[in-house]
């Protein structure tokens, strides 16, 4: 049974190239085999007629969504939005005018280097602050053009003049000091932030009680990732993460603490005056040096995919800021080399049929309350759907947006070429599912040789169709089930722990396997606006279930 689940899944890769009309078939194939075992001939063709009228136009009013869908559908609507990038057009002659509210949410406060890239900045703003109460600060850093002419016609914003040009750190916190706002939004000029950009960092900062900055992911003009957060390296350098890829990639798609961010960062009032504020003697790397101040007072920098921003200047040249931090930082790298600032957070990756579809089905409830555990154990999670490597809509969001690293084609080929680059990283691997542990246990073995491996069984497979054969009192199936449990017992050996969910299942196993390690852990569901119902006042039954397997759609039919 080992050998065919190889052998089919090898075939699948081989000969069954993603996308391909021939896979479409061979996946509708499958699932018409499962409808028709269940539901016969009269089965398909319902599903067939549903399916076709879910295929006909259907009204533009939206369904009413609410709770974790309305969330993660407009967690998905965003990222489709910001995935081409806006830019306004330099009228130096156009009046600005910006909004201006008494008693702002936020300040932003913008540091003008020239007259066309602070115009482009603080053009984009009335676009892109989202219809929040803001307050506009502008410093004129010792600018000799258009600048300030520029700045004196402007109406809705605040100017502080240079004469002389001083370092982005001293500007911003001469900013501060005219600031009004609860949040304050550092920008440098060369940026453009994007639509609902800011309403993503704000979201960001109310989320994470930890959180003491917030950046966003910055783009060159020409489509090209400059920056999706900063990282400290070992040789006390620094270097931008994902600089030159695609801004689409899903390594780069999820919202993740980092080591700093630059250009546009959010940045609470109360938490800005319990750091002590900028460091003024810092230039190019004075966000640098204030996320490590902030991690002084425990607080930690967050990278926002989904808060995006255009960069138009070529800034590679300042992201090596060793020179300017390590005489500051020195004690501190050396002390915390192998924690704190560049402590390595443990990583578990999941392999699971299907992406999680928590409004659907139970099982992704399950599945999304077991990633987000590891994730209170302080686990990085890499999540990866093994059927079709497809992103799912606002569901694949919904986990980024959690944190989770969700791989997808076409960024990612094939789960074995993945693992031969990056399986050393991984100290967990989970195999959820029966499927997954009998295709993927070898490959897990050979390329993520330090890694713990789990299998989750979900439910025992084996004793589902044991039970079947005895209802249907088939020696066939009885025979089928028998080789399905030599398999599944087969894989609990070749792991370091099998989970159960049933108190029965821990006893079968542990009387069958006395040297397998056996966990059982409890179901997690969260029931909201649960209220007390007495007996008498419940009435028929109320049947939830998914009908990918064979014994949901049986059961209330029998």
């Amino acid at each position: 049974m080992k050998q065919l689940y190889n052998k089919l899944y090898q075939f699948t890769v081989k000969y069954l190239p993603y996308k391909a009309k021939i896979r479409a078939f061979y996946h509708l194939a499958l699932r018409i085999k499962v409808v028709y075992l269940a539901e016969g001939f009269q089965g398909i063709r319902r599903r067939v007629q549903n399916r076709i009228q879910e295929m006909k136009p259907q009204s533009s009013q939206p369904l009413p969504k609410t709770g974790i869908i309305e969330q993660t559908w407009k967690q998905y609507q965003t990222q489709e939005k910001t995935s081409s990038f806006w830019v306004p057009v330099i009228h130096l002659k156009k009046r600005l005018i910006l909004p201006n509210h008494n008693h702002p949410l936020v300040t932003i406060i913008v540091v003008a280097t020239g007259a066309h890239t602070a115009y482009r900045c603080l053009s984009a703003l009335p676009h892109t602050t989202d219809g929040r109460e803001i307050e506009v600060v502008v410093i004129d850093n010792g600018t000799s053009d258009e600048t300030a002419h520029i700045l004196s016609r402007a109406m809705g914003i605040q100017v502080i003049r240079y004469h002389e040009r001083v370092s982005v750190a001293a500007s911003w916190s001469q900013g501060v000091a005219k600031s009004q706002g609860e949040f304050l939004l550092f920008l440098r000029d060369e940026v453009v932030l994007q639509p609902r950009s800011l309403d993503k960092m704000l979201e960001t900062y109310i989320d994470k009680k930890e959180c003491g900055m917030v950046g966003v992911k910055l783009v060159s003009p020409d489509g090209v990732l400059r920056e999706a957060g900063c990282t400290f390296r070992d040789d006390d350098g620094a270097e931008q993460d994902g600089h030159g890829d695609n801004p689409q990639n899903p390594f780069h798609s999820y919202l993740k603490a980092s080591d700093y961010c630059t250009s546009a960062i959010l940045v609470k009032r109360d938490v800005y005056d319990q750091s002590g504020g900028f460091d003024v003697s810092f230039d190019e790397c004075a966000e640098a040096d204030f996320a490590l101040t902030l991690r002084q007072i425990a607080k930690k920098t967050y990278y926002q995919p989904l808060a995006s921003a255009i960069i138009f200047k070529d800034n590679t040249q300042n992201y090596d800021e060793s020179n300017c931090l390590v005489h500051k930082w020195q004690n501190r790298f050396t002390e915390e080399s192998q924690s704190g600032i560049r402590h390595r957070q443990p990583r578990v990756l999941v392999l699971d049929n299907f992406t999680p579809t928590p409004d659907r089905d139970s099982g992704s409830v399950d599945a999304v309350n077991h990633m987000r555990i590891f994730q209170d154990l302080g686990f990085q999670v890499t999540f990866i759907p093994t059927i079709n490597l497809d992103a799912v809509e606002k569901y694949t969001a919904s986990l980024q947006q959690m944190g989770i690293e969700c791989l997808y084609q076409p960024f990612l080929e094939s789960i074995d070429k993945y693992l031969s680059l990056h399986g050393d990283k991984f100290d967990m691997v989970v195999l959820a599912r029966m499927f997954n542990a009998v295709t993927y246990i070898d490959v897990v073995r050979r390329r993520c040789p330090q890694a713990k491996v789990i299998f989750n069984t979900v439910d025992l497979h084996y004793l589902r169709e044991i039970r079947r054969a005895e209802i249907e009192q088939s020696e066939e199936l009885k025979c089928m089930a028998l080789e399905t449990k030599k398999v599944e017992l087969s894989v609990m050996k070749q792991v370091d722990m099998t989970l159960v969910i049933s108190q029965k299942e821990e006893q079968m196993l542990k009387a069958e396997l006395p040297d397998v390690n056996i966990f059982r852990y409890s179901l997690i569901i969260d029931i909201q606006n649960k209220q007390p119902v007495s007996f008498d006042k419940r009435r028929d039954v109320f049947f939830l279930g998914g009908f990918r397997h064979l014994l949901p759609p049986s059961s209330p039919l029998y």
